[in-house]
């Protein structure tokens, strides 16, 4: 039965175990498009013509491909919202109108070199040809291509990361801010450094008044889930301020605003030639500081969010003396 999905309608037929979801602008298109998949599966005909098909001359294209079936690949995924946004910066990468089965291992790998010259790290890389990869291999299990081209993949370097310094870095940051009358992004990197809060739309764009509470931030919707988050004396500081000057919303500062001033601040202070001098680095200081101070490894990882155990192990070199008790538990 098609269903109303905001201006459009959405039709529904499961396929050869798998489930597709095309969206029309008008419901008796929708329908027609079910009734016609149905009858063919019960015939043993080839599926109908996709909307994204139809505009495309009965040849599938990546972006509307992509678009047509993503709700199917990420939709219960918790990092739903990151993934739509990686997609549409791993699909910017190609002509609107580029068919699935011209995407061969050539244009991946001017997909890499773009990347690079935009000053993409490995593993960002990555994500993006994830994204290309999995879409060509739904199409290819669809049978809608012959085969996948090779992914060009990126070695990444489990290396350590950078973090600001407590008694230098950090309070050469502040001082700045506060020194060039901007006060409230002294306050923003400090709550970032005492909260790891990822500073984008997934957590810190979308943080509410509401979401303090009981001395912790309850996290509705972080890029990995729910999660609450206890506040430092520090960040409760840093909030405080912001409470004073009347703001509907902890930090009403954005993303590409605060990235502005950020590299204004970089730039003054000599760090502008540092890859990874980005406000991202506020989030790898709080882990390194509960590194730092002897918090295990599982505490971080909840408290950062991560997902897996070996994101959180990129930090534990800085744990103090910790591999000294493993000898001495073995005596």
């Amino acid at each position: 039965m098609a269903t109303k999905r905001g201006k459009k309608w959405q039709a529904a037929v499961r396929w050869k175990g798998d489930y597709h979801r095309p969206t029309f602008d008008t419901e008796a298109e929708a329908v027609a498009w079910e009734t016609a998949a149905r009858d063919a599966r019960k015939t043993g005909g080839p599926l109908p013509p996709l909307p994204e098909q139809m505009k495309s001359g009965g040849e599938h294209t990546l972006h509307g491909f992509a678009e047509e079936n993503f709700e199917f690949l990420w939709g219960d995924s918790k990092s739903r919202d990151a993934t739509a946004n990686t997609m549409k910066q791993a699909l910017s990468h190609f002509e609107k109108d580029v068919l699935l089965k011209d995407i061969r291992h050539a244009k991946l790998t001017t997909l890499v070199k773009e990347c690079r010259e935009k000053g993409n790290s490995n593993k960002t890389i990555n994500r993006k040809l994830s994204i290309i990869s999995k879409i060509l291999r739904h199409a290819l299990n669809q049978e809608i291509i012959q085969d996948v081209p090779i992914i060009p993949r990126q070695k990444e370097e489990k290396g350590r990361v950078s973090y600001l310094d407590k008694d230098t870095e950090y309070l050469r940051v502040i001082a700045w801010f506060k020194l060039n009358d901007d006060e409230l992004y002294a306050h923003l990197v400090t709550f970032l450094c005492h909260t790891g809060l990822r500073p984008g739309h997934s957590e810190l764009d979308d943080l509410q008044w509401s979401d303090i509470k009981g001395g912790s931030i309850h996290l509705r919707k972080g890029k990995t889930g729910s999660r609450v988050i206890p506040l430092s004396q520090s960040a409760v500081e840093a909030l405080a301020w912001i409470k004073s000057k009347g703001h509907p919303k902890p930090f009403p500062v954005y993303y590409h605003k605060f990235g502005v001033h950020w590299n204004t601040m970089r730039e003054a202070i000599g760090k502008a030639d540092d890859p990874d001098f980005t406000p991202y680095i506020c989030r790898h200081t709080c882990a390194s500081w509960l590194a730092i101070a002897g918090v295990d490894s599982l505490r971080i990882m909840h408290w950062m969010g991560h997902t897996s155990l070996n994101t959180t192990e990129n930090y534990m070199h800085l744990a103090p003396d910790h591999l000294d008790s493993c000898a001495a538990a073995l005596g």
